[in-house]
């Protein structure tokens, strides 16, 4: 069976969980792997095979390269991604797309005009809950969806800003927003967004917000609150902590949740495989129900998007997809800053 050959741009924390998905997926191989620090670079080549490159250059001149995973700073997506593009390589690219609403449009853009894929491995939407959640929500089984609400109640340790929960690559830019785009809406709350909105089609049309940083060092916020304005009269709301004491505490497995005119459906943590919550007026009672857990989520994300590739299909989660999430938390941003609701249009 054919191969898409994949070319690493970064070889940290988050490089690793991707090559594990790469080495057990169906449609994809990992051929060249470069990074700023040549020792992680080595060691990822090592583990998951392919050999390690010198410079990004040496990677895109590779022929064996169709596509390019880029998994670097925030700060960097938007060069490496036109860089990628312009030599026809095929783009997944770790959310954000850019540290800004502008850079995301950029990079989708460069990829159509140069007709190639680019993709976001939301992994949220691989969650066995969450894709249950998605069949009942377009089967009607809750009836119009009226809102939503999501959450991140998280509590990261000093060491995470420093470079990241395994410390394999260390570096301060997650604590600048200048370099990282923003705090954890961007580098958490975004993927459970991505997937309710996945989930209920609904779109964000206006942003109202505040954010703080209250205990973390840098100027990154690790406290957001938003209200979110949706087509057709529904409205969500976002509520993220990366400082909380405890955390999301031990009360209850269930974290966002869908509201419908007919029902409502109540999800869990996606990071594991509880089930899902569900109530409708018809049944008059709560229910919870189990979806099998499938293969890995980040396996799934990069196998679907390699299959989609050598099909000559469009990938399953487009960059389009990045860029709404993007145009929505930055409006939060915006909101926050001027003390006024921000169309997502406008972030």
């Amino acid at each position: 069976m054919r191969t898409l050959g994949f070319g690493f741009i970064g070889a940290g924390e988050i490089a690793v969980a991707s090559a594990t998905g790469v080495a057990n997926s169906r449609h994809a191989r990992l051929v060249r792997v470069v990074d700023t620090r040549a020792d992680l670079a080595e060691d990822l080549a090592q583990r998951f095979g392919g050999t390690s490159s010198s410079s990004v250059e040496e990677l895109l001149d590779d022929p064996q390269v169709e596509a390019v995973y880029i998994a670097a700073p925030h700060f960097l997506h938007r060069t490496l991604a036109l860089q990628a593009a312009q030599a026809g390589k095929h783009v997944l690219i770790e959310k954000p797309l850019g540290v800004n609403a502008d850079e995301a449009q950029t990079i989708v853009e460069a990829c159509r005009t140069q007709n190639v894929a680019c993709g976001v491995p939301f992994v949220v939407r691989y969650a066995p809950a969450y894709r249950l959640a998605r069949e009942l929500v377009h089967d009607g089984v809750i009836g119009t969806v009226t809102g939503f609400r999501v959450t991140y109640r998280g509590d990261k340790p000093r060491s995470y800003w420093d470079g990241g929960y395994s410390g394999r690559s260390p570096g301060d830019w997650r604590q600048q927003r200048e370099k990282a785009g923003g705090g954890v809406m961007i580098m958490n709350t975004i993927h459970d967004l991505d997937a309710v909105l996945w989930i209920t089609g609904l779109e964000v049309e206006e942003a109202q917000g505040i954010v703080a940083n209250v205990a973390s060092p840098g100027d990154v916020e690790d406290l957001a609150m938003a209200i979110l304005r949706c087509a057709g009269g529904a409205w969500g709301s976002l509520e993220a902590a990366a400082a909380l004491p405890g955390g999301q505490g031990p009360s209850t497995p269930w974290i966002n949740r869908i509201y419908g005119s007919a029902g409502q459906i109540l999800l869990p943590s996606p990071w594991g495989n509880a089930p899902l919550a569900l109530y409708t007026r018809a049944a008059g009672a709560w229910e919870e129900r189990v979806s099998p857990a499938g293969a890995d989520p980040r396996q799934q994300a990069i196998d679907e998007f390699a299959g989609a590739i050598l099909r000559g299909e469009p990938v399953p989660i487009p960059g389009e997809a990045g860029l709404t999430a993007s145009r929505v938390l930055h409006a939060v941003y915006a909101s926050a800053a001027s003390g006024v609701p921000i169309r997502c249009t406008d972030a």
